[in-house]
């Protein structure tokens, strides 16, 4: 069976595709700098400063013009259930992330993130594990291409 952070991360990377989002990076271990999208989006992490983390790594500015599928590729992992509930709770906190997020800063309704994530992690489903599965063995992929289809 694969990994679980391998699945969430498959997930994050194979939804931003489907919405044309650049993926820089998908990794599950080792180090990178926090980019400042994500410094934007998760309470405590602070741009530049270097993390151990699984990630995965978008364009930059990414947030900046491409919020509504930044979101979205966010709170997908929660559609995308693994045997890991440590994982699966991890995935419910992104998208509740994602959906604060909507509602505080934009005037996008949360709701339809969290339909267009559900609906776009089902579409994505073969690729999520496709993506996952190379994940596992190589633990990190640089310049991620073809999106789901």
């Amino acid at each position: 069976m694969t990994d679980a952070t391998c699945i969430h991360e498959a997930s994050h990377a194979a939804v931003a595709l489907r919405l044309g989002l650049t993926v820089r990076r998908v990794q599950v271990g080792g180090w990178c700098r926090v980019p400042r999208y994500c410094a934007q989006l998760y309470p405590g992490l602070v741009a530049g400063v270097p993390i151990r983390s699984a990630i995965t790594l978008l364009e930059e500015d990414c947030l900046d013009h491409s919020t509504v599928e930044v979101l979205i590729a966010m709170a997908a992992p929660m559609f995308v259930v693994t045997d890991d509930s440590k994982i699966n709770t991890y995935a419910w906190l992104e998208a509740k992330l994602a959906t604060r997020y909507a509602k505080n800063k934009t005037k996008l309704r949360p709701d339809l993130i969290l339909s267009r994530a559900k609906s776009l992690a089902a579409v994505c489903e073969p690729r999520i594990y496709e993506i996952a599965e190379r994940l596992e063995q190589e633990r990190r992929i640089d310049d991620l291409q073809l999106p789901c289809v």
